[in-house]
């Protein structure tokens, strides 16, 4: 955890002082360079996301294979009037 917070704390101070070069106060260059860090982290998030929804939906098409096998095949009867006797009435 510690050495999450350090690189954290090295990109913000990076980030932060690319953007007073580029003209921005101290205060808006942290604001835009914590921006900057909440969008990289959600957009790895969402991918991270999609990745888990991925890998459970695969998980769960395999479940079904054996589930599958499990049915029987329902056959038809022969509804031919072959054997049938009619009646008259």
């Amino acid at each position: 955890m510690a050495v999450s917070i350090g690189l954290l704390q090295s990109t913000l101070h990076g980030l932060q002082s690319e953007f007073m070069l580029a003209g921005s106060d101290p205060v808006s260059a942290q604001h835009r360079a914590l921006g900057v860090i909440y969008q990289n982290l959600m957009q790895r998030e969402s991918l991270l996301a999609y990745v888990d929804n991925f890998r459970l939906l695969g998980f769960l098409s395999l479940l079904c294979i054996p589930i599958e096998l499990l049915f029987q095949r329902v056959r038809k009867q022969d509804s031919s009037p072959k054997n049938s006797k009619q009646f008259d009435h």
